[in-house]
């Protein structure tokens, strides 16, 4: 949304705008009067259960391996650059990284660029794939078109980095 239009709504407009959206995609929301800080004590919308799937649309706790492909996706809402490196050299130096997991999550979101910067995120880290990553990450980097003029990706969106990873065809820093 337009910064603009953004300084102009009340919080409770926009509550309410994000209310109405939620409704629309199926989701039974309840306005109500719950005070929200910034409302003025007017209705606000909750999300009360999912009428497909029976709970609320946001998992109840994401897993690591989603934490760090997150990252990989939107750096900046993580805490921008530092804070994603550094989450990932942590993950990789405490062994806690569930690989089967994040190699699940890779084959459902079908987003070629996550794959080629986490392997690469893997390699800043001094991680070592285990055989079935590997196996996953070969075949996408075997996928990759370098011939076109947009094969060259930054290694997190946003940030423009000057050395580039021949092998991945990532910017990187």
């Amino acid at each position: 949304m337009p910064e603009k239009i953004l300084r102009l709504m009340t919080p409770h407009s926009y509550y309410c705008i994000i209310g109405t959206f939620l409704q629309e995609i199926g989701f039974r929301v309840r306005f109500s009067n719950n005070k929200r800080a910034g409302t003025g004590g007017r209705d606000c919308p909750t999300v009360v259960r999912n009428p497909i799937a029976g709970r609320t649309p946001w998992p109840d706790r994401q897993t690591l391996e989603q934490t760090l492909l997150d990252s990989l996706y939107k750096p900046f809402h993580c805490g921008g650059p530092e804070v994603v490196f550094e989450a990932w050299q942590e993950a990789v130096d405490s062994r806690r990284i569930d690989e089967e997991r994040l190699v699940t999550y890779l084959q459902a979101m079908n987003y070629p660029a996550t794959t080629r910067r986490l392997a690469v995120m893997l390699e800043l880290a001094g991680g070592t794939p285990s055989a079935e990553l590997q196996q996953f990450l070969q075949a996408s980097q075997e996928a990759i078109d370098r011939q076109s003029p947009h094969a060259c990706i930054s290694l997190l969106p946003g940030v423009d980095y000057q050395n580039v990873n021949k092998s991945w065809l990532v910017s990187t820093p």
